[in-house]
Parts: structure tokens; C-alpha cells; sequence
């Protein structure tokens, strides 16, 4: 994959986004989906959007807790390079206006993805982006992250990020009944009382996303 990314970086120079459309829909083909959950990327028109719609800028944090393929976290990348180049770009060199782009993929982007596969074709994307895959760890985000690997910790701390982008996984069959990870989320779910007259909630990520 690596070498691939290497050969595929020349082409990327006029337009990033139409390149890595191509080679990421290309990727996913090869994924092999599990049947039980089957695999959804989000169309790159409505990350485009959402993207557009919160206006990360320069300098700010981008997390993504179920990142998959990493759309989101492309886009927000892209945007803030975007701000800088229209502030900056006619004042600065083109060395170091790629420089500034580097900081800002190694510092301001993070994301997460249970699915050790996505994570790598994540990270690939990023790395074509140029870099950004420094940022991008494999863990479950919904436990508690005492349970993550140390690096995980050390670089996603918990009401760090100023912007978040998700798209988290749904469906009847991807329940989350362990009273551990239950216990830790209150906000982001529906609300129903059962004959207890008891509120039961779901939907963790969005949870996750406020913790």
C-alpha cells in the first residue's frame, strides 16, 4: 500500500480531492466486509458539506471517533489549508506554505476507528494528503480510554478537540450492551422509559463525541 501511495503522490498535485476519491473507492473494494456490519463510507458530497458548514479554522483541533476511511478528517485538513493558503499564499513561499500544511495534519488531526483495516487505508489516505497519519490510531472509542494503548492516550485526551466530524455506525445490529460502557454516557441518545418509568437511551458515539 505504501509503494502505491508513493507513485500515486505525483498525480495528486492539481487535484487532491478528485485523485483521492478515485483511490479510496478503489480501496474499499478490496475490504472485506464483515456481513454482519457491513461496511458504509460517506459519500464525499456530505462530508464536503458538513465540513463547510462548521468552518473549521486555522489551528484547530479535528477529531473524528469512528473515522473509517477518513473523510471527515480529509476534508477538515483540506479546509483548513484552504484558509491558510487564501491568507498566506501570496505573502509566502510555496516551501513554506507545504510546511505549514505538514504542522497542521501532524498536529490538528486525530482520529479513531475500531476496524484495524479502515485505520490503515485511513492512514494511507492521510499520508497521500501529506501527512496526517501520525494522527490516526485503531481503538474502541466508546470504552473508557484507560483501556487504550499509551500512545492513543498521550495524543487523544478527552475535551481537547475544538471540532468534531463523525459519521458514527448505526443499524439494529451493532447494539452496545456492556454495563461498563453504558455507565459512561449521557447525552446523544433517545430517550424512552421502559415499565419502570426509567429513561432508556443509545446511540454512545454521539456521546462520545460530547465527553
Amino acid at each position: 500500500m505504501m509503494y502505491l501511495i508513493s507513485k500515486l503522490k505525483y498525480f495528486l498535485k492539481k487535484n487532491k480531492s478528485i485523485y483521492l476519491t478515485f483511490v479510496v473507492s478503489k480501496l474499499s473494494i478490496l475490504i472485506k466486509v464483515n456481513p454482519e456490519q457491513p461496511l458504509k463510507i460517506c459519500p464525499i458530497f456530505v462530508t464536503d458539506f458538513v465540513v463547510k458548514m462548521v468552518d473549521p479554522k486555522i489551528g484547530e483541533s479535528v477529531a473524528d471517533f469512528a473515522c473509517g476511511t477518513g473523510g471527515f478528517l480529509i476534508e477538515g485538513l483540506k479546509a483548513e489549508w484552504g484558509t491558510l493558503e487564501s491568507q498566506y499564499g501570496s505573502e509566502w513561499p510555496d516551501t513554506e506554505i507545504m510546511a505549514e500544511e505538514q504542522k497542521i495534519a501532524i498536529k490538528n488531526i486525530r482520529g479513531i476507528d475500531k476496524d484495524s483495516f479502515l485505520g490503515k487505508v485511513a492512514k494511507a489516505y492521510m499520508a497521500l494528503m501529506g501527512d496526517g497519519r501520525v494522527g490516526i490510531f485503531c481503538e474502541n472509542s466508546l470504552v473508557n480510554t484507560k483501556y487504550w494503548e499509551t500512545k492513543t492516550q498521550a495524543s487523544i485526551r478527552e475535551k481537547s478537540f475544538d471540532v468534531v466530524l463523525t459519521n458514527p455506525p448505526f443499524g439494529k445490529k451493532l447494539k452496545i450492551d456492556e454495563t461498563e460502557i453504558l455507565s459512561l454516557y449521557d447525552l446523544g441518545r433517545k430517550w424512552k422509559k421502559n415499565k419502570q418509568n426509567v429513561y432508556e437511551k443509545s446511540d454512545l458515539q454521539i456521546g462520545r463525541a460530547h465527553v
